[in-house]
């Protein structure tokens, strides 16, 4: 399993594009992504908006449209920006609302406490067992 990060945000939302640029350069980034994985949903956008949007602003983050809000309400009814990091066994290690430097911050450090205790199997062949010295 990875650690996931799920953020929510919406195009028009201040707060959402002042925490985008560090998603981008200090999360998406930094981590090994076969040990991190990374979705910023658009709440109640489609995918053509966020596409735009993503193009205008020159984003490599991966983004998706959530225009019915189905995946939000599983996670929250109200607030974005939102961020739930989720643990390679499914646990909540941390979630957050609004941007603020600091709380951000905590979350980066959860999120890499989190990955490095992931340990991936190193020169394993096929048959999923240590290749002999």
């Amino acid at each position: 399993g990875k650690v996931v990060l799920v953020n929510f945000f919406a195009t028009w939302c201040p707060p959402c594009r002042e925490e985008l640029p560090f998603l981008e350069n200090e999360v998406w980034r930094r981590f090994d992504p076969e040990k991190f994985a990374l979705i910023v949903v658009g709440r109640e956008e489609d995918d053509e908006v966020i596409g735009a949007f993503v193009e205008k602003n020159g984003y490599s983050l991966p983004f998706a449209g959530d225009p019915e809000k189905m995946a939000y309400d599983q996670y929250a009814s109200r607030f974005i920006p939102r961020n739930f990091v989720i643990g390679p066994d499914g646990t909540i290690l941390f979630q957050s609302q609004g941007f603020e430097r600091p709380e951000f911050d905590e979350m980066v450090a959860v999120i890499a406490e989190a990955v490095d205790a992931i340990d991936l199997p190193e020169n394993l062949p096929d048959n999923g067992e240590p290749e002999a010295a």
